[in-house]
């Protein structure tokens, strides 16, 4: 009888272990997706002055899904109706967002869009509670709400008093990046394929990307050279098929709302590499920020051991 007692604990305690290993991974995968959308924004930034921003979108969710899509093609036989629902969804909260917060910066500045693109991490503890009337946890919140301030202080530097058409274009946009991170740990909870639904993800974005690419009138490729080839062929590699997959595999094992928090740290990983080029100069700000976005993670990080 104490043998078995002692063979079900130890038993619970290995499960405890590999669930522990399952969610540090987790979080790893995230670290490395923020730190290449961080170091990224120097690329998607060159890549601008040769291509229209509905260009790089369906170009670089192209490049994603002949990736994956080459790489994972036995999985397409398997795939189901919940994980084409759930890639659709996805793919059009996604590719939503991005062309909000891409408008919008037609009227706005990118500080003040960088700025509220990163309240998303404020919006997701309480899609849970919107939609499934689930309780808000406390430490969730608080974390989310000391990472916005870091992410504040490090990149905000315009006044919030003069509010236009751009800045309400990407609170719209916003909200759809919010529902999508909320989303896509709710469906990747029940049990499904990663390449599956990332590569169906990938496909919504290129379709609904490539309809605005036309209907914008962006077809005109004449500005596009090999630089600017080669700067898609890294967003279309690293920045969309790399990147999302880590997302969507992490979210497996890893709650929305500490998912957002990590996702935030590419202002960390953006602003050191702008220091180390030589775009920006070190600050007490940037030190400052950074700390907070860190301490908004550590919140939610030790809230297990606290209970």
């Amino acid at each position: 009888m104490i043998q078995n007692e002692l063979t079900c604990s130890q038993s619970f305690t290995d499960c405890g272990e590999i669930e522990a290993m399952k969610k540090y991974k987790g979080e790893i995968a995230l670290l490395c997706a923020s730190f290449i959308w961080g170091t990224g924004f120097v690329a998607a930034a060159a890549a601008l002055r040769q291509f229209a921003p509905f260009q790089i979108l369906a170009i670089r969710f192209a490049l994603g899904t002949l990736v994956l899509g080459a790489i994972f093609f036995k999985k397409w036989r398997t795939i189901g109706r919940d994980t084409l629902r759930y890639g659709i969804t996805m793919g059009v909260l996604l590719i939503g967002g991005y062309a909000f917060q891409t408008t919008g910066l037609l009227y706005t500045t990118p500080a003040k869009s960088g700025f509220i693109v990163a309240t998303s991490v404020v919006i997701v503890p309480f899609i849970g509670t919107l939609v499934y009337r689930r309780k808000v946890d406390t430490y969730n919140v608080t974390g989310a709400f000391v990472a916005m301030s870091g992410i504040a202080v490090m990149s905000f530097t315009t006044d919030l008093s003069q509010i236009n058409i751009g800045d309400v274009l990407t609170l719209i946009g916003t909200f759809l990046f919010a529902f999508h991170l909320f989303y896509t740990s709710e469906f990747m909870s029940r049990d499904q394929d990663t390449a599956s639904v990332v590569t169906i993800q990938f496909a919504t974005c290129t379709c609904l990307a490539s309809i605005a690419m036309f209907a914008a009138g962006q077809t005109d490729f004449s500005r596009a050279g090999p630089e600017g080839a080669a700067l898609l062929l890294c967003l279309g590699l690293f920045n969309t098929a790399l990147c999302f997959f880590l997302q969507t595999w992490a979210q497996k094992f890893t709650d929305e709302t500490k998912a957002a928090i990590i996702i935030s740290m590419e202002c960390i990983f953006g602003a050191i590499l702008s220091v180390s080029l030589g775009f920006e100069v070190f600050t007490a700000r940037m030190f400052f920020g950074a700390v907070l976005i860190l301490a908004g993670m550590l919140i939610t990080e030790i809230r297990p051991r606290l209970h």
